[in-house]
């Protein structure tokens, strides 16, 4: 059974966690890497299966949709709004006149004129805090999907996700327009459309090595469930900034 984006309501059966610093484990994203994610259109879509990624990644996806992570700007914070109208004040005037907002108005701004350290540090924290939410509520069905989660412990649980072989695409879209930020993390999602295989660009998936180093007294606190969940998460934001890095420089 195919677990689409489009086929569940993204606020029900998800595991929140309100930190998530402690998620990020090694290199992390810079506002290059999110320039080259807004700059192609790119989109993350989550499947179950690696059969089913396997499937859509040689034969494309038909009618499928995607979290719109080329929307950076959405997630401009209204102080920084502040900062951008001061400092590029011809540049907003411009922008505003053929009625763009701010936020629509930066990646114009980005082009022309360097905008500030401060904006691009909360751009990429934002962004991160994103994807991470994805990721997690996204394992978060995963492990309700394989039934009988809540009776095993979290090392069992990491082991069936990764023998299942829950998967994440990159894909490149040409929607404009996403829509539903608010319930999509910030960043909304793309609508249902066929992507090509030549569009989709990178496959994110674990195997049985990024199981060995599962160590349960790392989190302490929480039940099996939220364990298992916060690990693979983990794994998958480390696996996909390494990712848009492998992309950017190519």
């Amino acid at each position: 059974m195919n677990e689409f984006l489009s086929k569940r309501e993204p606020t029900e059966e998800r595991i929140d966690d309100p930190e998530y610093q402690d998620y990020k484990d090694g290199p992390e994203l810079e506002f290059d890497d999110l320039l080259f994610i807004h700059e192609n259109s790119l989109g993350l879509r989550h499947l179950t299966t690696k059969e089913q990624a396997d499937r859509e990644a040689s034969e494309g996806i038909e009618a499928g949709d995607a979290v719109a992570i080329a929307n950076i700007y959405n997630l401009l914070r209204e102080e920084d709004e502040k900062i951008i109208i001061k400092n590029h004040p011809a540049l907003i005037k411009r922008a505003s006149s053929i009625g763009y907002t701010v936020s629509e108005a930066l990646s114009h701004i980005q082009k022309e004129e360097d905008i500030d350290p401060e904006v691009k540090r909360h751009l990429i924290e934002d962004f991160s805090d994103s994807i991470i939410k994805f990721f997690l509520e996204s394992m978060g069905w995963d492990i309700r999907s394989l039934g009988d989660g809540d009776s095993q412990t979290a090392g069992q649980i990491i082991d069936k996700l990764i023998e299942t072989g829950s998967t994440f695409l990159i894909i490149r879209s040409d929607h404009e327009s996403p829509y539903d930020e608010k319930v999509y993390y910030g960043l909304g999602k793309y609508g249902k459309a066929d992507i090509e295989p030549d569009d989709i660009i990178y496959k994110i998936n674990l195997d049985k090595e990024d199981a060995q180093n599962f160590d349960p007294s790392n989190f302490p606190n929480l039940n099996e469930l939220r364990k298992a969940a916060k690990y693979i998460t983990q794994k998958f934001y480390a696996k996909f900034v390494a990712a848009i890095k492998t992309l950017n420089k190519n």
